[in-house]
């Protein structure tokens, strides 16, 4: 590239001449203080030039965890300095070199891939810029402990839902008791009075509900309240229903005959019935001493095990009233589970 003369008698423009930016600058600088003087109010000083960076000194180095030590800059005016051609009231400051060894306020003193920090504290597009709350480095890898929560809202969630909780409890305690009052009951075989339709200790389930829409059938299996006139520790008694009320029931040769027919009983399991008479208090309510007619409201019961049975010929025909529920349905034992 060709040298070009100067119109102001400066040397001729040269790449290869580290002084030539400066000496422009001045020119420059001379320049405006020529034009200031016939101004009241003074100029600002120009910013300082920018000088070359210092290839051959490496930056400095500096501690991984330290935190850019931030420069404050002065906000009082420079002081003056007289040279030529500056008037000793209004003169503007020499261009400052910068240290090497100053990290400026918002940039970093070393270079990096992204960019590099000029000096006046300006930061190159690409260069991320520090901050008086940077915190210090941090182990992005290392997960933070998860802290308890015991805000308002955490101890509300926790007393609505053992608040639930016991609402649930006590609604299935309710529904139980709904249940088995109302609905369906457990009980269990504590004799072998039903042998062999049902063993000791069978457990079956009786609908409570199944006579107040039905009426009471021949053969059904009801649960009923024990008899006042039957000394026993059983609260409750299962047997099967023989007779119905106004019909007369009669034991001839081993067999039951209900109103003069025969009964056909395959539950019995060809057991033949025995006799020995009606007891004082059944013929008290029978109204005979062979024979057993059924008041209105009663219903004759016996047991499938005929030779092992306290039943009606004992202590007579019960009360419509005492039947507790029929049993519908054996739950126990688990390989027996049936309908009844």
């Amino acid at each position: 590239m060709s040298n070009q003369s100067n119109p102001d008698g400066d040397p001729p423009a040269s790449l290869d001449d580290p002084d030539w930016v400066d000496r422009i600058v001045a020119k420059a600088m001379e320049s405006a203080e020529k034009s200031s003087d016939t101004s009241d109010v003074p100029d600002p000083p120009s910013a300082p030039p920018r000088r070359p960076r210092d290839e051959s000194r490496p930056p400095p180095e500096r501690p991984r965890n330290e935190q850019p030590a931030a420069r404050v800059e002065s906000t009082s005016r420079p002081r003056p300095q007289r040279g030529p051609h500056v008037s000793s009231a209004e003169s503007a400051p020499p261009p400052r070199r910068p240290r090497t060894d100053e990290v400026p306020f918002g940039g970093r003193s070393e270079p990096d891939d992204l960019g590099s920090a000029t000096a006046s504290g300006v930061v190159v597009a690409g260069q991320r810029p520090s901050s008086v709350f940077d915190e210090p480095d941090v182990d992005l890898g290392v997960p933070l402990p998860i802290e308890p929560d015991e805000t308002d809202d955490g101890r509300t969630a926790r007393n609505r839902a053992l608040i639930e909780w016991i609402a649930v409890i006590v609604g299935a305690i309710a529904v139980a008791f709904l249940v088995k009052t109302f609905l369906i009951q457990a009980f269990y075989i504590p004799s072998s009075s039903m042998e062999p339709t049902l063993q000791i200790n069978d457990r079956v389930l009786v609908n409570k509900l199944s006579y107040d829409f039905g009426d009471v059938n021949r053969g059904d299996l009801v649960v009923f309240e024990r008899p006042e006139n039957l000394v026993s520790n059983t609260e409750d008694l299962i047997k099967r229903v023989i007779g119905l009320p106004g019909e007369t029931i009669e034991l001839i040769d081993g067999r039951v005959y209900v109103t003069g027919r025969g009964l056909s009983e395959p539950y019995v399991d060809d057991v033949a019935t025995n006799w020995l008479g009606f007891d004082e208090t059944a013929r008290e309510l029978c109204g005979g001493d062979d024979i057993c007619t059924i008041p209105d409201g009663y219903y004759f019961v016996m047991g499938d095990n005929r030779t092992g049975s306290t039943d009606s010929r004992r202590f007579g025909p019960i009360e419509e009233e005492a039947i507790v529920g029929r049993a519908f349905l054996r739950i126990w034992p688990l390989n027996d589970i049936g309908w009844l």
